[in-house]
């Protein structure tokens, strides 16, 4: 659908890679921990504010 709409068959979706429904502004804020503690995860860095590319499309307390 997304390639679709966006008419660009470059653009597609990372290969083995999953998509969440957001239903409410507690899930939104859950998934939104989730990504940012993937480097911290991954053993990049301590903190998650330590991660350089941490940039947000929607900052926390503005899902809804």
């Amino acid at each position: 659908m997304f390639t679709k709409t966006i008419r660009c068959r470059d653009l597609r979706w990372q290969s083995g890679g999953m998509h969440h429904r957001i239903r409410s502004g507690e899930g939104a804020e859950a998934k939104r921990q989730y990504m940012m503690m993937n480097p911290v995860r991954a053993g990049l860095v301590a903190k998650a504010e330590e991660w350089p590319f941490r940039g947000e499309i929607f900052y926390h307390g503005e899902w809804w």
